[in-house]
């Protein structure tokens, strides 16, 4: 997130709590007001708000633009392997199951990264061939759903 704390919005804090709880103001805040003159607490406050907001949405919207385009990598690299394999991608499944199954556990781990690697598995993709829940920490988070 962007800095968004300014020296105005500090001392609109400052003033904000010496008008509530009584508490002193810092030497630093009574010169910034003898200089700049009493902060609107309320408009400041406001400003911060909609900074945070739009900070937020602007985290939102990039999650939600990775996740497509790691939705259409997925469905390339799906239809790719139906192509070049020839198999249906249910046949497709039952055979990453397979191999997953007859993994160690590393590498199963492993397996799952090389999927999600070199395949684009979305994360609900990567729990239906292991069969358990996974951590999406590991797999960055993606919750992506794609429909087999």
């Amino acid at each position: 997130m962007a800095n968004l704390l300014t020296s105005r919005l500090l001392a609109a804090i400052d003033l904000d709590e010496y008008q509530r709880d009584g508490r002193e103001l810092p030497p630093s805040t009574v010169d910034w007001i003898k200089v700049n003159g009493k902060p609107n607490i309320d408009f400041e406050f406001k400003v911060i708000q909609k900074a945070v907001e739009r900070e937020e949405k602007l985290e939102r919207l990039e999650r939600e633009r990775k996740a497509r385009e790691l939705k259409i990598a997925f469905e390339r690299e799906q239809a790719k392997l139906i192509r070049q394999r020839k198999k249906s991608w249910i046949v497709l499944m039952r055979e990453f199951r397979a191999k997953y199954a007859s993994l160690d556990p590393g590498g199963q781990e492993a397996y799952l990264h090389m999927l999600r690697d070199k395949y684009s598995f979305p994360l609900k993709s990567l729990e239906s061939v292991a069969g358990k829940q996974l951590n999406g920490e590991d797999y960055g988070n993606d919750t992506t759903e794609v429909l087999p």
